[in-house]
């Protein structure tokens, strides 16, 4: 029994937070999660990272939305600004795992201007958060359990 314990307790002390979290993040998969949260709380929500609101379109843009927008196969949602037109910004979306953080970085200049004028726009919110350790707690656990074990 004490043996054991002094296995737990010797493995604890080697356990490396930082390199398991990484190496936890690396799955492609959940990084196209991680991504999906910012590019969700953008379009279907119109909101920074910080919870704010990008606001409404203006009458001539929910014009162009409606009319021409369908025909030249660009973005038609109204509801609220997405920061999505032809859909180059979405797809620049990149995410980088760093030391104590995840990075979003996308390509926010435009021909109209960078899109960064609308806020903190990369990044997510306390909501999408919480959510993101929703999805991984359990996980994580398990590979901390596993970690210990060995």
């Amino acid at each position: 029994m004490l043996d054991k314990l002094y296995k737990l307790a010797i493995n604890a002390q080697k356990l490396d937070s930082d390199k398991l979290l990484q190496q936890f993040l690396a799955p492609t998969q959940l990084q196209y999660d991680i991504l999906q949260l910012n590019k969700d709380q953008l379009y279907y929500k119109g909101i920074a990272a910080d919870g704010r609101s990008f606001g409404d379109y203006a009458p001539y843009t929910l014009e162009y939305k409606r009319k021409i927008a369908p025909k030249i196969g660009r973005d038609t949602r109204t509801d609220n600004i997405t920061l999505k037109d032809t859909g180059a910004f979405y797809d620049s979306f990149k995410l980088e795992n760093e030391r104590d953080q995840i990075v979003i970085s996308a390509d926010t200049e435009k021909p109209n201007g960078d899109l960064m004028s609308f806020g903190k726009i990369l990044g997510l919110t306390d909501e999408s958060k919480n959510e993101l350790v929703d999805w991984i707690k359990e996980p994580l656990q398990q590979a901390v359990i596993e970690a210990l074990q060995q």
